[in-house]
């Protein structure tokens, strides 16, 4: 009978296992306003880091509790490390869709996501969960979602949680698996309005109308 045998390792305080590292016992979390359940007085996402793995971007570090910042940055700025950085944004246009690029550390990664469109405090409208449970893979993933033609346009907040297991992840509180949390803060913008004639929105209709008819319409001197 075949006997398995498997190897843990310590090397200077982590524990390799397998091809993934476990770290003493910390968590990661948010930090976005706390109206968005940041801290752990509100409920806020947290990750264990015990399991360094299957985090967005090129780390993960350990946090004390939720760092609730006006820019969505108090992660970054309170210990000068800037983990966040598993997600690009492009044009964020109001009621179109948005591609966004999303790097995660391993395979089979799953994600979910929340914007507040209507930027009032949370995630719970309709519409707001954005991804739920996507299949990443290692490496650059470009995603798409759609921007509603009733979101308010100016800054808002976006929550991104990854993990490994694909079960889905809720805005808020505790998954006791790898993974990661980040927030941001995001600006909607109005989609471009169309350039109206000088000669007026009457003329404009009239013109509109004429080019459908094969008829052109002069402008008098």
């Amino acid at each position: 009978m075949k006997k398995l045998y498997f190897g843990i390792f310590m090397v200077f305080g982590l524990i390799i296992l397998s091809n993934h590292v476990y770290a003493p016992v910390c968590y990661d979390y948010g930090d976005a306003p706390d109206s968005y359940n940041t801290t752990m007085a509100t409920n806020g996402p947290y990750h264990s880091a015990f399991f360094v793995g299957y985090y967005l971007g090129s780390s993960v570090e350990c946090d004390n509790d939720g760092q609730n910042s006006t820019n969505a940055d108090g992660d970054d700025t309170g210990d000068g490390t800037d983990d966040e950085d598993g997600v690009t944004f492009g044009t964020l246009e109001i009621g179109s869709n948005a591609d966004i690029d999303v790097v995660s550390s391993d395979n089979d990664t799953y994600l979910d996501a929340w914007i507040d469109f209507n930027a009032d405090g949370d995630f719970l409208d309709l519409g707001e969960h954005i991804f739920d449970n996507e299949t990443l893979s290692a490496g650059t993933n470009n995603l798409q979602f759609a921007i509603p033609e009733g979101a308010v346009a100016g800054d808002t907040f976006a929550r991104f949680r990854s993990d490994n297991v694909a079960a889905g992840l809720p805005y808020g509180g505790h998954a006791g698996v790898a993974g990661e949390v980040e927030d941001y803060k995001i600006t909607l913008t109005e989609a471009p309005t169309p350039d109206v004639p000088e000669f007026g929105l009457i003329g404009y209709l009239l013109a509109t109308l004429g080019s459908y008819f094969g008829i052109k319409f002069k402008k008098k001197a």
